[in-house]
């Protein structure tokens, strides 16, 4: 015997429940010229320094790339020591789970690096860290500057919204554009099996 449909169900499950909320805190990669912003706003930074000892621009730069180049979350970019980068090979453990990294560097990141105005609160040993500082004291000083690039920055989402720049974005960059030179690499292999290899621009994919 079947039972009419409005007898199923004496109430609405779905009743009590509460609408989703979109997740503000998801970031996404710098991709399509934000990147290029980023970079072009830290040269606005220096530019509207009040006075020589508010430029911060070349630090800003040295941090943004090194972020963008290894993953590395602010914290551990800031802590980072000379030591650490070999030539091009830059070897680290992980400040939160301990875990050891070691990424070759492009040339012009260990140049940026290399190339930091001396600062008396910055110990030699280290690019930005004064080996005295407390890490919460120390990244939240470099994350209001970087903050402040968005003076400069224009940027939008994939749906024509204003976006804010974050570190963190740097990180889902590094990530996204490693997944893509994956994808790009495992191509190359299937065009070489089957013909003569063909190299696609690298560019085309970011």
């Amino acid at each position: 015997m079947l039972v009419p449909f409005s007898n199923w169900l004496a109430a609405n499950p779905a009743a009590d429940l509460k609408a989703i909320k979109p997740d503000e805190s998801v970031t996404l990669p710098l991709l399509s010229g934000r990147y290029e912003e980023v970079i072009a706003a830290t040269f606005d930074y220096d530019r509207k320094a009040r006075r020589p000892s508010d430029m911060f621009g070349e630090d800003l730069r040295a941090i943004i790339e090194l972020m963008r180049w290894t993953g590395l979350r602010i914290g551990d970019a800031l802590l980072c020591a000379r030591s650490r980068i070999t030539g091009n090979k830059f070897r680290l453990r992980t400040r939160k789970s301990g875990a050891p990294l070691t990424v070759v560097l492009p040339d012009h990141v260990v140049a940026a690096l290399n190339a930091l105005p001396k600062r008396p609160d910055v110990d030699p040993d280290f690019f930005f860290w004064s080996g005295k500082s407390k890490y919460k004291s120390l990244t939240g000083r470099w994350q209001r500057k970087l903050h402040r690039l968005n003076d400069y920055i224009s940027m939008s989402d994939y749906e024509g919204k204003s976006m804010t720049f974050h570190s963190h974005q740097l990180r889902d960059t590094f990530a996204v554009t490693q997944r893509i030179l994956t994808q790009y690499e495992r191509k190359l292999l299937t065009f070489s099996s089957r013909r003569p290899a063909v190299v696609l621009p690298i560019r085309s994919y970011l």
